[in-house]
């Protein structure tokens, strides 16, 4: 049973507070629960995309303190755990999912500006290309990362108030 104020996401066994203030301590929840990290010993590394936002940079701090090594996958690098990628294409940045614990990609064009149409196929081209180019280099991986958690603008759903959505939730209305 789980406390008051938390929820229960699908069946990972991850609990989420309702009122965590940190969006990277719940997708690091929700992607390892308690009962993975065992097993998640000798697949430390974890690359970001879109590592270098507001959440991204939270969740590179959540996993170093972990005890992670994190790598932030950008399209300007700058420091020694970043690595070149422009969110389209494959490059060395796929090495990286090689026996990586996970792969988390945040990365997308904002959704912070006034939709115009050029706007709106800028924002779905920048997630629909970077989801097939990770999910290509992680085809070609011998051992691929044990997670894969995908995050995008919630703009997309519209409003829904406290609902938890997936996949499988149609598109809100306003875009």
């Amino acid at each position: 049973r789980s406390p008051r104020n938390s929820k229960r996401l699908s069946d990972t066994g991850a609990i989420v507070r309702k009122s965590a203030p940190d969006p990277a301590a719940t997708i690091v929840s929700h992607a390892f629960p308690q009962e993975d990290l065992g097993s998640l010993l000798m697949r430390r590394r974890v690359a970001i995309t879109g590592g270098t936002g507001f959440v991204g940079r939270a969740l590179e701090r959540e996993l170093t303190g972990r005890g992670y090594e994190a790598v932030v996958l950008t399209r300007s690098p700058r420091r020694a755990n970043d690595l070149a990628w422009d969110g389209a294409t494959n490059g060395d940045w796929a090495r990286s999912l090689e026996g990586a614990a996970a792969v988390v990609n945040l990365a997308g064009r904002s959704v912070d500006c006034r939709w115009s149409e050029a706007h709106r196929r800028e924002i779905l081209d920048s997630r629909v290309n970077s989801v097939r180019a990770i999910a290509a280099a992680i085809a070609r991986c011998q051992t691929p990362p044990r997670a894969w958690v995908q995050a995008g603008g919630k703009d997309l759903y519209g409003d829904t108030g406290d609902a938890v959505l997936d996949e499988s939730a149609p598109p809100g209305r306003g875009f």
